[in-house]
């Protein structure tokens, strides 16, 4: 599963995370600490266009930006790789999801 990597303001993190969450099997978000402010999408399989259309949405939005791997950044160990919660599901407009 491909990752992407975002800086994004400290006091956004909470909000990108709930946002991407309610996208079911668009990306897991992940961060290495409270007082970093990058964060790493896993995007799901078949997602990579969906998550481009959030990343851009939340930039304009919350100054979200896309930045290279961090050198320091750490990889999940197979096993936690395996337990993240994507699927392949199409994933559609927040309001969709939040009227059904």
């Amino acid at each position: 599963m491909p990752s992407r990597y975002f800086r994004v303001p400290l006091s956004e993190i909470g909000y990108v995370r709930m946002i991407v969450d309610a996208y079911d099997g668009l990306a897991a978000v992940r961060s290495l600490g409270h007082d970093r402010g990058e964060i790493e999408w896993l995007v799901g399989e078949g997602m990579d266009d969906e998550a481009e259309a959030l990343a851009v949405k939340l930039a304009a939005e919350i100054g979200m930006h896309p930045i290279p791997r961090p050198a320091d950044w750490e990889d999940l160990a197979p096993a936690e790789l395996h337990a993240l919660p994507l699927t392949s599901a199409a994933a559609g407009p927040l309001s969709d999801k939040l009227a059904g």
